[in-house]
């Protein structure tokens, strides 16, 4: 019964809306409607063209929107679906996704964000550089554009070294030439060759590092045994340096006294500096 009931209303529906814009009245006059659509701000309707003031087909506006051309200019024009009302013209402006980047292996640019989807701003050759970043514990040189990020290529980074030394007092190392500047590679203490050398009349003691190119230039300081050496007149603290005539001698500087050595006092004339003994004797 329901199904049935149903059908009917559909079938009522249809006819009416395949009726031609002409009604019939209780009395038989038949009305007649212009063909053209008059409307107002929310409805639009066919008026009679009889005597009559009736309306057909009246109803609200469906609102769709069109894009039309004025010159170079794009405008949207929202208009009624039935009736061809429009109801606002606007001039369109392009809108674009400025805060993100799109991309492809090559450029970058800003996406449209309004129906024109294919338009895009800002559009460029990606600006490479290659940047080490430690991820789970692995260094990776990761190439990518400093404009937009996107990313060229990655690869596990290798560490590189000079093959020149870097040196300073102490030591002397081979230095990173990736960007991990603050590591070294065959870092150790200078081993050195000694020289004497003499300029103007000068002595210098020069250290060569035998690996690298370090050279410790020093002037010569002349060394000299802590215990004198002398004879009947002079003393004199040897040189160890090989230099005996740095070698500054001087005379002694004699004193005297006695002491007892069992039954005998002796009497020793001694320098007060090394201790040379001049005399000694029993008195």
């Amino acid at each position: 019964m329901r199904k049935a009931f149903k059908r009917i209303l559909v079938f009522l529906l249809l006819v009416t809306t395949m009726l031609p814009a002409t009604l019939l009245t209780a009395c038989g006059h038949q009305h007649t409607f212009s063909s053209t659509w008059s409307f107002d701000d929310n409805y639009h309707w066919r008026e009679a063209t009889c005597e009559h003031d009736e309306v057909a087909d009246r109803g609200l506006h469906q609102s769709a929107t069109r894009e039309e051309m004025e010159g170079d200019d794009i405008y949207d024009v929202v208009y009624c679906l039935i009736c061809g009302k429009e109801m606002s013209r606007t001039l369109h402006v392009h809108t674009f996704d400025t805060d993100s980047w799109s991309s492809d292996e090559h450029q970058h640019w800003h996406s449209a964000t309004c129906r024109h989807i294919s338009l895009r701003i800002d559009l460029a050759d990606h600006i490479l550089e290659t940047i080490c970043f430690t991820i789970g514990g692995v260094d990776w040189d990761i190439t990518r554009c400093t404009i937009c990020g996107y990313e060229v290529a990655r690869v596990e980074h290798i560490h590189t070294f000079s093959e020149e030394w870097a040196y300073d007092e102490n030591q002397h190392w081979h230095p990173a030439t990736c960007i991990h500047a603050h590591l070294t590679d065959s870092i150790g203490p200078h081993q050195f060759n000694y020289a004497l050398v003499e300029e103007n009349g000068e002595l210098f003691d020069v250290y060569t590092c035998t690996e690298c190119q370090f050279v410790l230039r020093v002037p010569h300081q002349h060394t000299f045994e802590s215990k004198f050496a002398y004879d009947e007149d002079y003393h004199w603290h040897p040189c160890t340096c090989g230099h005996d005539d740095a070698v500054e001698k001087r005379p002694h500087i004699f004193s005297s006294h006695t002491y007892s050595d069992g039954d005998e006092i002796i009497y020793e004339e001694f320098c007060l500096d090394c201790g040379y003994v001049k005399t000694k004797m029993p008195i």
